[in-house]
Order: C-alpha cells, then sequence, then structure tokens
C-alpha cells in the first residue's frame, strides 16, 4: 500500500493522465512549483485535469503539519471495513483540499502570473476504483494461470512443502518461501526509468521549490 507501481502503470498504460502521485516520491502541494499551481495552469490550458494518486501517498505541504492534517481530514467512510485505514485514504482529503484551495483567489507568488486573483468554480469527480480493478471478469490467460498456480499449490503440498506461496520466476512454476516474499518490499525508484517514463507521459514537474530534493529525484 506504500507503493507506487499499480499507480505507475495504469498512468503508463492509459496515457490519460496528467498528475500522478506516489509514495516514493516527496512533492509539495503548495507554492509556485507546487501540485495546486500545476493544477491551476492544466485546467487554464486544458480545462481539466486527470490526478492519479497511490494509495498510501503522504500528503505534505510547505508546512510541516500538513502530513498530519490528512488523517483527520480523510472520511471515514472508505468501504469494508478493515480493508483500508484511514490515515491512507488520502484521495478523498486530496478532493476537499482541492475544492477549497480552487476556490480562493491566488496571491502572487503562489502559482503563475497568468492565475494571480483568480477564483475558479470547478467540478470535481472522484473516483476509488479499488473494486473495479478486483471485479474485472478474468480473461482466458487469467484462468489459466489461477488453474495453474492451484495445482502446483496442491502438489507442494502433498510433497510435504509448508509455508511457501506458487509463482512464476522466468516463465517457470516455482515454489516460493513465505519467508522471502515478505522479507522485504520494492518500491519505485525516483530515478529508475518507470519514473522518468511517467514524468514523460504526464509531464508533470517535479512539485517542489526546494532544490536540494529536486537533485534527489532526479539523474
Amino acid at each position: 500500500r506504500s507503493c507506487g507501481y499499480l499507480a505507475a502503470h495504469t498512468a503508463l498504460a492509459s496515457r490519460d493522465v496528467d498528475i500522478c502521485l506516489i509514495p516514493e516520491v516527496a512533492f509539495d502541494m503548495e507554492g509556485r512549483h507546487g501540485l495546486f499551481a500545476h493544477v491551476r495552469r492544466l485546467l487554464r490550458t486544458k480545462g481539466y485535469c486527470i490526478i492519479l494518486i497511490a494509495e498510501g501517498t503522504p500528503i505534505k505541504g510547505t508546512q510541516e503539519d500538513k502530513a498530519e492534517e490528512a488523517p483527520k481530514a480523510a472520511n471515514v467512510d472508505v468501504g469494508m471495513a478493515g480493508t483500508k485505514s484511514v490515515e491512507q485514504d488520502v484521495g478523498k482529503w486530496l478532493r476537499d483540499e482541492l475544492k477549497a484551495k480552487l476556490k480562493v483567489a491566488p496571491a502572487e507568488g503562489t502559482c503563475d502570473p497568468e492565475d494571480v486573483g483568480k477564483a475558479l468554480s470547478v467540478s470535481l469527480k472522484y473516483i476509488d476504483p479499488s473494486y473495479m480493478v478486483r471485479g474485472v471478469p478474468p480473461n482466458v490467460s487469467d484462468q489459466i494461470y489461477c488453474s495453474l498456480l492451484a495445482s502446483q499449490a496442491v502438489h507442494g503440498a502433498f510433497a510435504g512443502f509448508t509455508s511457501f506461496t506458487v509463482g512464476l520466476v522466468n516463465s517457470r512454476t516455482c515454489y516460493i518461501p513465505m519467508t522471502l516474499i515478505t522479507a522485504g518490499t520494492r518500491h519505485v525508484n525516483p530515478k529508475g526509468r518507470t519514473w522518468q517514463r511517467v514524468r514523460a507521459s504526464t509531464r508533470q514537474p517535479q512539485f517542489t521549490s526546494h532544490p536540494e530534493r529536486m537533485d534527489q529525484d532526479t539523474d
């Protein structure tokens, strides 16, 4: 849940996303180079803006207490109880923040000169695709793959193996120890090709006014 692979690959696959936010890449929300300023820029030039935010993305503004505001302002109604904590539901918090910020005319130095003093009335739609992703009917490849995993899991159990899972490694079905699966979590490399391809697709800036952060997030 604190990994941006799903959001990054979704942005690359759709080619419709204007802004992609993931937990691995820090960003500012306010300021001339922040998220709000870029949203205003897109609304002025394109007339719309599509934002994709990964679950678990920490929201931080120019003030340190922004990270603490998100859990308090998040909506408690997040679907099935126990599937997602309030602290991780940053999508609804970001929705409310955008509604509030865009209604206020920005001051000089906080946005592009063309947007200074202009309050916006926008129609904002928020979509949580969690159950849409899980509810997609399986295709032929999915059904064959699931049958293969199930049969191999049964073979492994009859062979006396425990605490293992089944998966494909280099196109071969393998028994993988659970200790290896839970040993660590993969994260998107902010300096890697995947994230650079996402930024090339969305054409989004760094969302930071701090030179030292730019040095960390670029090659």
